[in-house]
């Protein structure tokens, strides 16, 4: 467990107890998110790139996201929540005064593979979290709370940015990346204690079947679910398709 749990009565104490340490700098970043999701596109073609390498640099985001997947679970169980969190919003703000001085669009290209690598440790550090301070009976009004403000958080990032964008250039908005990164880094830095999460113990739950680990274990995996990843699965990733496609088109249109 990377934080003690927190001891609330009433669902106010809980709203309260969380406000500095989940909901704010969820809010924050996934403004920073929106406003990535509409300024990457749109100054790749400011730059003078084809719908096709806009497409390219803009899925380099998802590419991050995914390839940082297992380094960010990693991190997380080794290091604790709190590291891996904060390591991302180094990126992140690392990534947003990079962008400030970007002239080319492989340069753009490769701030959008480090924002995507960047949210992968974000998101599911901040997860992990919600999941080791909130006590089980309130887990899900604390996570559909963090949702909503998360809507709202991203319906602000692309409207704000575009007017940004407009009024003052898109240097502009990657310094307002930065900087809203910054502060959540510093949230992050004095509401949320470090602890280091103690090393599991992997046992059998039958305790006569030895659980299979690394690559032997995720092949089985997949060979015994293999029905469920050729029918759900499938219909799970086209529907990934569509949605992320339309990230991706409004801007493009």
């Amino acid at each position: 467990v990377t934080n003690p749990k927190i001891n609330t009565s009433s669902i106010w104490q809980l709203h309260r107890s969380l406000l500095f340490s989940v909901y704010l700098p969820s809010s924050l970043m996934s403004y920073c998110q929106g406003s990535l999701l509409l300024v990457i596109p749109l100054y790749a073609l400011e730059l003078g790139a084809s719908p096709a390498i806009t497409a390219f640099i803009f899925s380099l985001r998802g590419l991050g996201n995914m390839v940082a997947d297992l380094p960010a679970g990693y991190i997380t169980a080794r290091f604790g929540n709190k590291t891996a969190m904060l390591l991302g919003l180094t990126m992140m703000s690392t990534a947003g005064l990079t962008g400030m001085h970007i002239s080319t669009s492989l340069h753009l290209g490769l701030l959008s593979f480090i924002a995507g690598c960047a949210m992968a440790l974000w998101l599911l550090a901040r997860l992990t979290l919600v999941g080791d301070s909130v006590p089980t009976d309130h887990r899900g009004k604390a996570l559909s709370t963090m949702g909503g403000l998360q809507r709202v958080a991203g319906l602000l990032g692309p409207v704000s940015t575009g007017f940004i964008a407009l009024t003052y250039g898109y240097s502009a908005v990657f310094m307002m990346i930065a900087i809203i990164s910054s502060i959540t880094l510093v949230l992050i830095g004095f509401t949320i204690r470090a602890h280091v999460p103690k090393k599991p113990v992997i046992n059998s739950i039958a305790h006569n079947h030895p659980i299979k680990v690394g690559l032997a274990g995720l092949k089985s995996l997949l060979h015994r679910h293999r029905s469920i990843y050729m029918t759900a699965g499938l219909a799970v990733l086209l529907l990934t398709v569509v949605r992320s496609a339309r990230q991706l088109l409004i801007p493009l249109w």
